[in-house]
């Protein structure tokens, strides 16, 4: 358990030398000499016995969204799932005043294949007798959906996605497994919220309501199949909609529509913030942080500096590559991609393209050789390979020297490093750092 009493007990034990004087026995006699030996070894110490240093226990480490699956908040996580069980998502959701004072935590679950033995297994786990197990599998044949208390007090709720009859081969269910969390264990709960609900995101909307929050309803969610996190906490003020004003004054992009309600979304590096607006009751706002980051603790995170999406790089829907564009006068382009955001199919990491004195440049690097290929194109090519660390080059027919001094205006071997150079000084132009640099930043 991250959590745990950091308060340390010192007990000091005083070792006391109490010095027992007597006469000795009349039949023995003792000299001078032996009388103050026995004198100076009876006489206590005036010297304290030392204070042990208190050993001081290392600071808990705070909270990430992935630990909502863990043990301290999962009660269902030592639980053996079958191969054909799949976790969609697990939420918390606390004081929410629909819940009438229930604060659930729900673990979704997907289930293809033989479905009465899917409903058979949570019977079995859930503590269900063999009758009450035969009722659930006939109710879930007959409508599509039963749901039963456990002996343990978990509700489990299944629900059919896809029929198993003669049309489907396997059918396929939605299945939620419920806890109700006791009051006695909110706080941790709790501490999980404050660990990840970053209030730095907040600063430039803190002016127009109070950003602090004690946590009393707020919700988490942690989707593993995405990768993806969200924490929402509900803030009550006393105008939404003056409050929805001033934030739209604020924000490059217009006001958006969530499920009904009008929504504003302010990114703060790779935390997006969307503020929900909801007049119709007691004037609310409820702020949703959505990130990417499942292994982190959000609430730490500070918004970098510089970064791609910053200096207008687009990522795809992936999120595996990001690409900086310009279109006038001519296409001119740089994409990254790093191997922890996924796998890239053309297998580079970093590509410039532009157009120099009527050719194509394409330059591309390739993290693992250390390696850039570097290629002209107008009916017909010249490439090669370059290997910065060692000067090397290679991979080239004897065409190419000719062709690359005459688009660079080099002369002998010059037009291997030339090319390089000119991808170094439109980095160095647009963005204010080198090839390097640029390549190491974060995407938000």
């Amino acid at each position: 358990m991250k959590r745990f009493l950091s308060g340390l007990l010192i007990i000091t034990i005083v070792a006391s030398f109490v010095a027992c004087s007597g006469r000795q026995s009349d039949t023995i006699e003792t000299t001078p000499l032996q009388q103050q030996e026995v004198s100076n070894t009876a006489v206590p110490s005036d010297t304290p016995a030392p204070t042990p240093t208190p050993t001081l226990e290392p600071e808990p480490e705070p909270y990430t969204p992935m630990d909502l699956l863990n043990i301290e908040f999962n009660p269902y996580a030592e639980m053996q799932l079958p191969d054909n069980f799949v976790i969609q998502y697990a939420s918390f959701n606390k004081g929410s005043a629909k819940l009438e004072g229930k604060n659930p935590f729900i673990l979704t679950i997907s289930a293809e294949g033989n479905m009465f033995a899917a409903v058979a297994y949570l019977a079995d786990v859930s503590g269900l007798s063999e009758q009450e197990k035969g009722d659930r599998i006939d109710e879930y044949s007959k409508s599509g959906f039963c749901e039963f208390t456990g002996t343990d007090g978990r509700i489990v709720t299944i629900r059919q996605q896809k029929p198993h009859d003669e049309k489907y081969e396997n059918g396929a269910c939605l299945i939620d497994l419920t806890y109700y969390v006791p009051d006695g264990e909110l706080e941790k709960y709790t501490n999980l919220f404050r660990d990840n609900f970053n209030m730095n995101a907040l600063t430039s909307v803190k002016d127009f309501f109070n950003v602090e929050t004690d946590f009393a309803e707020c919700s988490i969610e942690v989707v593993p199949q995405n990768n993806e996190a969200n924490v929402a906490v509900q803030y009550y003020v006393d105008d939404a909609d003056s409050v929805q004003q001033r934030v739209a004054e604020i924000i490059t992009d217009e006001l958006q529509d969530w499920h009904g309600l009008p929504s504003a979304v302010i990114p703060y590096g790779l935390i997006k913030n969307t503020l929900i607006f909801d007049s119709r009751f007691g004037a609310a706002i409820l702020v949703l942080q959505t990130s990417n980051e499942l292994n982190s603790s959000l609430g730490e995170y500070v918004e970098p500096e510089f970064s791609l999406t910053k200096f207008g790089f687009h990522f795809d829907d992936a999120g595996t590559c990001g690409v900086y564009e310009e279109r006038e006068p001519y296409y001119k382009s740089v994409a990254i991609h790093r191997p922890e955001w996924g796998e890239h199919p053309d297998g580079w990491n970093i590509e410039f393209m532009d157009m120099v004195n009527g050719y194509g440049l394409r330059i591309t690097y390739h993290e693992p050789e250390k390696m850039y290929h570097i290629s002209l194109d107008k009916d017909g090519g010249a490439s090669y390979d370059y290997y910065p660390a060692t000067g090397e080059h290679g991979g080239h027919p004897d065409n190419v020297g000719p062709i690359f001094n005459e688009v660079f205006g080099t002369s002998g071997d010059e037009f291997y490093v030339k090319p390089l150079a000119y991808f170094e000084q439109f980095v160095q132009d647009r963005f204010g750092m080198s090839i390097e640099e640029l390549y190491a930043l974060p995407k938000q």
